[in-house]
């Protein structure tokens, strides 16, 4: 009998040491070893997975909802392939996942053996740590092998959080419980609290002091941060600056933030655009959706450039002084301050127009025909006091950041917006509802993406509280909305692919709940319906796509004409 497969039991107890404690699994025969670590301990809630790249994006959204990895064991060969997708999302979000991946021995490669392909430090450029065990080295280095895993799992959190890669070569036999090869807990460091110089505010009390124009922009959530408002955020509108808000920050706009932007932007005649852009821009976060906003930035940069963020990523403004300060927008003690007022005229003006461009959307809808605005429209209202809402991209995401300044309640709103299109939508809303069993977790999501992600369903128990809106219009009208695609030839087969596929079938095949519509009159009834069901359900909403771009179009015409 040989060694190899029993060291994985203590990389179970070093996971166990860190919490973490959530495992999703895609069946194999080489990762039998490290299936069994981790199911015959008592301590790990281990959940049976098929498709290892709808496991990849489950396991990132049960990771964004707690705050801690959550763990991914697969095969070997072109299993580990699969997590790419989710890999590069979770690099691009901050967001800690564990990649345990088996293999065969690495004298197997080139020798025509099956599942076997290059997996040592595949996943390279996307991830915190890249580590390679063998059971030999193990057994003959057991101490330096444990503080290399013990490293491993402590670059989850390193700077920034983000996923780390360990690949395991195991030799048969693989199916004999093996006693486990002795544990020494590796000595781990103090931890330093991070310190922020008193220059640090004297400088930012210099920038109040010298703008009156101050913009605070976040972008989409990064990382582990709360889903509350950064006390940045609070402290600088509290002395006059103005909230650019974005649903994919993680956090509800605040009343006095203003959250229609984009919506401004489409108001004004673009002469009218530098009374409103800035003299110092603030940012923190990821990526932002609207596009307005950001052609605003660059047509009329800011005076001044400052972000806020402790990894010291800067992200630049061509023409701007650009500055990046490692002070975190979430730490309570650093923000516990008193900073100079800003004159509040320009905050007055932004809430103004914010004002009237709302109740322009809201003139102008009353008056459009059934589509896909108006269904992302009535969705959005309808959503149920502190939900959890986890949106696609593509046009399901611009039809709902439009429609989210009319919402009446509170939720909470997930966006994949690290490198993601369509990818991962589904699966990562199924992990948010693992993750938060006492909360209704929405999925909203168009029909390629949904049909795309479909996998993700193909596990065990779906959560009962997961309701998922598909927007069935055919196929990727965005294109359709966009000046290009159509001077391109056959734009609908290559662009759009449109194709009328019905979710039905997949609702009865994976045990779910479902109602379609299909007029405008059906709609507030069904969304009651999924509000109140008992089960995962689906909804889906067949839409024109000729008449979404129709009315998609004209729509931002009739924004754009002065009243």
């Amino acid at each position: 009998m040989t060694p190899e497969g029993n060291f994985v039991r203590p990389l179970a107890d070093l996971c166990a040491a860190r919490e973490l404690f959530k495992v999703f699994i895609s069946p194999g025969a080489r990762s039998a070893p490290l299936v069994r670590a981790f199911t015959e301990d008592g301590r790990f809630n281990c959940e049976m997975v098929n498709d290892e790249r709808a496991a990849a994006f489950i396991a990132l959204g049960y990771s964004k909802a707690s705050g801690k990895a959550a763990l991914l064991l697969c095969t070997s060969g072109s299993a580990v392939l699969h997590y790419g997708p989710a890999v590069a999302e979770a690099d691009g979000s901050d967001v800690p996942l564990l990649l345990i991946s088996a293999d065969r021995p690495s004298a197997f490669l080139g020798q025509f053996e099956g599942q076997t392909t290059v997996q040592d430090h595949i996943f390279r450029p996307w991830v915190r740590y890249s580590l390679s065990l063998n059971g030999q080295s193990f057994k003959q280095h057991p101490k330096i092998s444990t503080e290399k895993m013990w490293e491993a799992l402590t670059a989850l959190d390193g700077s920034p959080p983000g996923p780390v890669h360990i690949n395991i070569h195991l030799e048969e036999p693989l199916f004999i419980s093996q006693n486990p090869l002795p544990l020494e807990f590796p000595q781990e460091g103090k931890s330093i609290l991070p310190t922020y110089p008193e220059p640090f505010l004297n400088d930012l009390k210099k920038l109040l002091k010298t703008y009156e124009k101050i913009v605070l922009m976040p972008g989409s959530r990064l990382g582990e941060h709360p889903f509350e408002l950064p006390p940045a955020a609070k402290v600088l509108m509290e002395v006059g600056a103005v909230l650019l808000h974005e649903p994919g920050c993680g956090w509800p706009c605040p009343q006095a933030g203003i959250p229609n932007g984009e919506d401004i932007l489409r108001c004004l005649q673009e002469d009218m655009w530098p009374s409103l852009a800035p003299d110092l821009l603030i940012t923190w976060g990821g990526n932002r959706v609207g596009k307005r906003l950001k052609q605003m930035l660059q047509r009329y940069p800011p005076k001044m450039h400052i972000r806020l963020d402790v990894h010291k990523r800067l992200v630049r403004f061509a023409g701007t002084q650009n500055k990046v300060w490692d002070v975190d927008p979430y730490d309570n003690a650093l923000w516990s301050c008193t900073l100079p007022q800003v004159p509040k005229d320009y905050l007055h003006l932004w809430q103004e127009l914010s004002r009237k461009a709302l109740e322009r959307r809201r003139m102008l809808l009353a008056h459009q025909p059934f589509s896909d605005l108006t269904s992302m429209t009535g969705v959005v209202q309808a959503l149920p006091e502190d939900a959890i809402v986890h949106v696609g991209n593509s046009m399901v995401l611009r039809h709902f950041y439009d429609a989210y300044p009319l919402a009446s309640r509170r939720f909470l709103v997930d966006v994949n917006r690290g490198v993601s299109g369509i990818d991962g939508t589904l699966g990562t809303a199924v992990g948010w509802a693992l993750a938060r069993p006492c909360s209704q977790v929405w999925c909203l999501i168009g029909d390629v993406a949904f049909h795309h992600g479909l996998n993700a369903l193909w596990i065990e128990t779906l959560p009962s509280q997961l309701k998922i809106v598909v927007l069935n219009n055919g196929g990727g009208n965005i294109f359709g909305t966009m000046p290009g695609p159509e001077q391109t030839p056959y734009p609908q087969k290559y662009f759009e692919n449109r194709r009328s596929i019905c979710a039905a079938n997949d609702a009865r095949k994976y045990g779910l709940e479902y109602k379609s519509v299909h007029q405008s009159h059906e709609l507030a009834g069904a969304l009651g319906w999924i509000t109140h069901s008992t089960k995962a359900a689906i909804l889906e909403i067949f839409t024109d796509p000729d008449v979404n771009i129709h009315t998609f179009k004209q729509f931002e015409i009739k924004m754009h004409l002065q009243q």
